[in-house]
């Protein structure tokens, strides 16, 4: 999970000429650790390409981050940059080029951002804007990358300025940017060289163009971008060696392109007419023997079962070249009945079918497995249909909206669910919250009359520190003494004086003095014992609180276990019922558009194939002409030698034994 996702960059070449696309497979974790296990989860998924689900993880992940308090104290803040750099990124996997180039404008809009961060950004946006078609607009991103850049970003920069250069026609200003990177040693070498070549044949520097293109042909390395790449070099060098009407220099490279690979019946196809167009038929007739062993479906094979019986005919062979013109009638009818089947399947519905036979299987796995299913005509020509890259993507987003569909409708039983859920709630909650509510008013009076007592004692304890009244402090003890003392004061203070009256007043007086003395001098001592068991009852209060929050939250939470759900469930299966329906329409549209695509492609082969099933009865004809008219020529000329044999004895015969001359 801490490892960083290398940027995979892939080509796609069509023809003489390159469109480059560049796809991420999106996410960078720069830290060592990751700190957020929800990041972590959506990395999960985004490392299983299930990136609808990374991207509904981060960015839920990502709101609840801003909505806190306290964002710093998150788990998230330690990926916060690299999770915002990630939603585009995961957007941009999940083809949402609209979405991922606004992420990564705020990105760049943003204040305080490194200039390292904004220079990786302007150049995602560029290629993402490169990748559209907006070559102008890529153009200007790429301007945006400024300062210190490392080497690997200052390569792929070049490499896609030399693209944007080659599509506005400045392929000087490309051969300029590109040569440097030819030679470089980076992962880019090869494509670079490749692009090199083409923007010199474009230049119409046809001779560099071919020394250039002739070096990418000889690449070391045995990985498939690699090898892939050498034999597009190579086959691109022989087709326009031939288009140059040089055939006997294309010949070679047409031979390094591999017998196994997808430019193989191309290669085989060219070879032969480049042999062809030095008269040697009888050289050309081995790759396209080679040729006609393959699949029938392809154009470069059914050309080449033309092009095998016309190099029979240049040979004079013409019973063969008429043998193999039949057997192309057939396999001509045969393919165009399986365009048909195909067709027919197509319009039927079972194409769509088939495109969801597994919608919980990643795309790059279905489109693998393809080759392993059986020959059913509904997808019989989707892996040759899958050669346009438009059609590729558009059968992606198909397969990604029957994804979404699913999810609308789990996410609606989910909903229903949680209903069933509330409900339970509310039958186990409802009767035991008015009991509960009910000693919690008892109690929660019981508790105000404890805070006003104790703010009562707080504020005498107050007054008596301030005017140091000692008497305040005094026991249950000492003031009942104090108020026997003050009663027998009363009543001696009431009697007439008589003998030892006078004793008992001094005998009080001293009782008095003993009394005030112990409440005077104990004033400290009961001052700090009274705050002391202040300061416990505050404790024990402050407790009583904490209880008395929690009561108050359990009984909020129980409450809102199972109220206020029935308007946002509503409005969510509202929503979700809405966006089910638009989807499902949605889907209908895209899937009548991907069998409008595949019938069309379809019915362009099937009339292809029947114009070639004409040629192939016409040239049979002929070759069955050209073969009766051989033998008979060949008949005549072995009765001639036969008369002549005949005549040469009657005419040179030696005179009888005997006769005279």
């Amino acid at each position: 999970m801490a490892q960083r996702f290398r940027t995979v960059v892939l080509f796609v070449l069509a023809g003489l000429s390159i469109l480059t696309t560049l796809p991420v497979l999106a996410v960078w974790v720069k830290s060592d650790r990751l700190e957020d296990l929800y990041f972590g989860e959506a990395l999960f998924y985004a490392y299983q390409e299930a990136y609808f689900k990374a991207i509904t993880r981060l960015d839920t992940e990502l709101a609840q981050h801003y909505e806190l308090d306290q964002p710093a104290l998150d788990s998230l803040s330690a990926h916060q940059g690299e999770a915002e750099f990630d939603v585009g990124d995961l957007e941009l996997s999940y083809r949402m080029h609209q979405r991922a180039g606004r992420a990564i404008e705020r990105v760049l809009d943003a204040k305080n951002v490194p200039q390292a961060v904004r220079n990786e950004a302007a150049y995602r946006l560029a290629r993402i804007y490169y990748a559209k078609g907006y070559f102008v607009n890529a153009a200007n991103a790429l301007d945006l990358i400024k300062g210190d850049k490392s080497k690997s970003l200052a390569e792929r920069e070049a490499l896609l300025r030399g693209q944007v250069q080659m599509t506005q026609k400045n392929y000087k200003q490309a051969i300029k940017l590109l040569k440097p990177l030819r030679r470089s040693g980076d992962e880019l070498q090869g494509y670079a060289a490749f692009n090199l070549g083409i923007a010199l044949l474009r230049d119409g520097q046809l001779e560099k163009g071919i020394k250039q293109l002739d070096e990418v042909g000889q690449l070391a390395g045995s990985d498939n971008e690699t090898v892939a790449l050498r034999d597009k070099a190579n086959l691109t060098l022989g087709d326009r060696l031939l288009e140059a009407g040089r055939p006997a220099e294309a010949r070679p490279y047409l031979e390094r392109v591999r017998l196994s690979g997808p430019f193989s019946n191309k290669a085989l196809l060219w070879a032969g007419w480049a042999d062809a167009a030095q008269e040697k038929y009888d050289r050309a007739l081995v790759p396209w023997t080679e040729l006609q062993k393959r699949n029938p479906s392809d154009a470069a094979v059914q050309e080449a079962l033309l092009a095998l019986p016309y190099a029979y005919a240049q040979l004079e062979a013409y019973g063969r070249a008429a043998l193999l013109y039949g057997e192309a009638v057939n396999r001509f009818e045969h393919e165009i009945e399986r365009l048909d089947s195909s067709m027919s399947a197509i319009l039927d519905g079972k194409f769509r079918k088939a495109l969801l036979r597994d919608p919980e299987e990643r795309n790059s796995t279905f489109f693998q497995n393809l080759r392993a299913q059986g020959d059913a005509p509904e997808t019989r020509y989707l892996l040759d249909l899958m050669a346009s890259h438009d059609f590729q993507e558009s059968v992606k987003n198909f397969r990604d909206m029957e994804q979404l569909r699913r999810n609308t409708r789990l996410w609606l039983e989910n909903i229903t669910a949680y209903q069933d859920l509330i409900k339970v709630r509310r039958q186990y909650f409802q009767p035991l919250l008015p009991k509960i509510e009910s000693t919690f008013k008892t109690q929660d009076a019981l508790m105000q009359s404890v805070l006003l007592r104790r703010d009562e004692v707080a504020q005498r304890l107050s007054n008596a520190q301030k005017s140091h009244n000692a008497r305040a402090f005094s026991t249950q003890a000492e003031l009942t003494m104090q108020h026997r003392l003050d009663r027998m004061a009363y009543r001696m203070s009431r009697m007439r004086e008589q003998p030892g009256l006078k004793q008992a007043r001094a005998r009080l007086a001293r009782l008095q003095g003993v009394l005030s003395w112990r409440i005077e001098t104990d004033y400290d001592h009961r001052l700090e014992q009274a705050y002391h068991h202040l300061k416990e009852l505050d404790e024990l209060i402050a407790k009583l609180r904490e209880q008395h929050q929690l009561i108050v939250r359990m009984k909020r939470e129980a409450y809102q276990s199972y109220e206020g759900y029935e308007v946002p469930f509503r409005r969510a299966s509202s929503r979700l019922n809405s966006l089910t329906n638009s989807i499902t329409a949605v889907m209908q549209q895209q899937a009548g558009y991907l069998e409008k695509v595949a019938v069309r492609e379809l019915d362009r082969r099937r009339r292809k194939l029947a114009d070639y099933r004409v040629k192939a009865r016409f040239a049979l004809a002929e070759s069955y002409d050209r073969a009766t008219k051989k033998q008979a020529e060949e008949a005549e000329e072995a009765i001639r030698e036969q008369q002549q044999i005949k005549e040469v004895p009657a005419d040179d015969a030696a005179p009888a034994d005997g006769a005279k001359p």
